[in-house]
């Protein structure tokens, strides 16, 4: 494995560099680098390890603290101390010919010592990404890097995506609550556009961190740790010529790239993260890229576009823990149950909670009458992130061909399910019949029956159906002439063909109710 890492920028880019620290470094005629399919295992799951890691948002000591991150068993939890402060114990004696205040004249104080304490809050990891990929093609033989790179960073996008929402969700829903119960930590960004704006804001900003969150034990956050996470409009804007923000080329992400070392831990690096901006004015700069913000709204079960009028956030390390096993926690396996190639097993489980105030900053629009009147919060109720479902209409089944004896196709086997990129773009290399179609659709009726024909444009495809709910095979009834219907009843029905993918299922469903009567008219 390579010591060091030069390339930055994306993650395909550090990827690269990564892969062929490990080994991949074969050419062939026309210049391009291989990856051996035969030396994986181990190394490629750390390559997979570091592509999450460089696109993670939330990091320790920037944003987020995992200074009490000690239990690194799986489920468990993090303690984090706060602190609790004194009470006032100033007193004067009676020196200088006034008396002292009173039962403590003399020099020494008679009041009972006082034992500092601390008080702690709880961690837990309650996250879990155990999604397995199959990279299919990634079985003992070469591989262009250049298509693993690819492949390896849209997989560390997407756990780091899933990680990075929900930690942005987790602290979004405490500022609200907090807002709703007097915490004043909903900043008014007013009109950008305007000369020194950004300047302005920031310095709002420091200020209102300077402040601390005496409720929660913080009399103020320290200077390093405090990060504005935004938008990309937002933050880009941050280094325009009107900003009123100077940012020296000293400060550049680049910078901070150096010395970024993998055989030390993820913690020490001096890596800063793919969508890191600069560091100005005591804020580091960090892009959340819309599709965060989309899917913090889904983790807090809000409905779309709910936080639209919000750009950014500002946190301290201090306001924020983590507890996590992000390090290396992937494992690659031979693929089972008849796949080609290996899995990636993730096994990062985490968790994160917002102790102290974090402030977020929005619109004119975003105000506590705008959580209560439109997302419909309370001040006793503090909303909690869940897991979003996975839409399946944005997957698409990749199907194989299974063949019998004598060389025909007898049926087909789905081994994953893949993202569409683009519409119904993504094939699978194999034709999918289309679905059938149900004439007349689904619809009430009051007569005796209805008769139903289906059909498919696909040429010479069987036709199979049900009509008791159940997902329809090619052992269920075969479709030959109309169906006549004669109570409430869930038509189902999938066209085959040899050598095609099986159609999708058609559902249509035919309600019969009760003619009414002359009389009833």
């Amino acid at each position: 494995m390579a010591k060091m890492i030069t390339s930055y920028g994306t993650g395909e880019q550090f990827t690269t560099a990564a892969l062929m620290g490990m080994g991949g470094t074969q050419q062939d005629a026309n210049g391009r680098f291989y990856l051996d399919g035969n030396a994986v295992n181990i190394e490629l799951s750390r390559v997979i390890a570091e592509a999450i890691y460089i696109d993670e948002i939330f990091r320790d000591g920037q944003s987020v603290t995992g200074a009490y991150t000690t239990d690194r068993t799986p489920r468990g939890a993090t303690r984090v101390i706060l602190d609790t402060p004194l009470p006032f114990a100033s007193r004067t004696t009676s020196y200088g010919g006034r008396d002292g205040t009173p039962g403590n004249a003399g020099i020494f104080n008679v009041n009972a010592p006082l034992l500092p304490t601390n008080d702690e809050f709880i961690v837990y990891r309650n996250q879990v990404n155990d999604q397995a990929m199959l990279f299919s093609d990634l079985s003992k033989e070469y591989i262009p890097l250049d298509i693993m790179a690819k492949k390896i960073a849209s997989y560390g996008k997407r756990v780091a995506m899933d990680r990075s929402g929900s930690t942005l969700a987790e602290i979004i829903a405490y500022a609200f609550y907090r807002s709703l119960n007097g915490g004043n930590n909903l900043v008014n960004e007013g009109d950008l556009t305007q000369e020194n704006a950004y300047a302005d804001l920031i310095n709002e900003l420091n200020a209102l961190l300077d402040e601390g969150d005496p409720a929660r034990g913080a009399f103020t956050y320290a200077t390093n740790g405090r990060t504005i996470i935004g938008r990309p409009s937002f933050i880009n804007n941050v280094f325009s010529r009107k900003s009123g923000v100077i940012m020296l080329g000293g400060d550049l992400a680049q910078e901070m790239l150096k010395n970024y070392d993998l055989d030390v831990r993820m913690a020490d690096r001096n890596y800063v993260g793919t969508g890191y901006k600069g560091y100005a004015m005591q804020f580091h700069f960090q892009v959340a890229p819309a599709y965060i913000w989309t899917l913090a709204e889904k983790y807090l079960n809000l409905p779309a576009g709910a936080l639209d009028n919000v750009d950014a956030i500002a946190v301290s390390f201090e306001a924020t823990a983590k507890a996590t096993t992000i390090d290396l926690g992937v494992k690659i396996v031979d693929a089972t149950n008849g796949k080609r190639g290996l899995e990636a097993q993730p096994l990062n489980i985490w968790g994160h909670e917002a102790f102290r105030k974090s402030y977020v900053i929005g619109k004119s629009t975003l105000t506590n009458d705008y959580l209560t009147s439109t997302l419909k919060l309370t001040a006793e109720t503090r909303l909690e992130p869940i897991a979003p479902k996975m839409i399946k209409e944005d997957m698409d089944v990749i199907s194989v061909p299974v063949y019998g004896l004598d060389g025909t196709i007898i049926g087909f086997r789905e081994i994953a399910n893949a993202p569409k990129p683009n519409g119904d773009n993504f094939q699978t290399g194999l034709k999918q019949v289309a679905m059938p179609a149900a004439t007349p659709p689904g619809q009430s009726f009051t007569g005796a029956n209805v008769s139903v024909t289906l059909a498919t444009i696909t040429p010479d495809a069987d036709i199979y159906y049900t009509t008791d709910g159940t997902e329809p095979t090619s052992s269920s009834t075969k479709y030959s002439s109309a169906i006549s219907i004669t109570q409430t009843t869930t038509l189902k029905a999938i066209a085959i063909k040899a050598g095609m993918v099986p159609s999708s299922v058609m559902t249509e469903v035919y309600t019969k109710t009760e003619a009414r009567s002359a009389k009833s008219r």
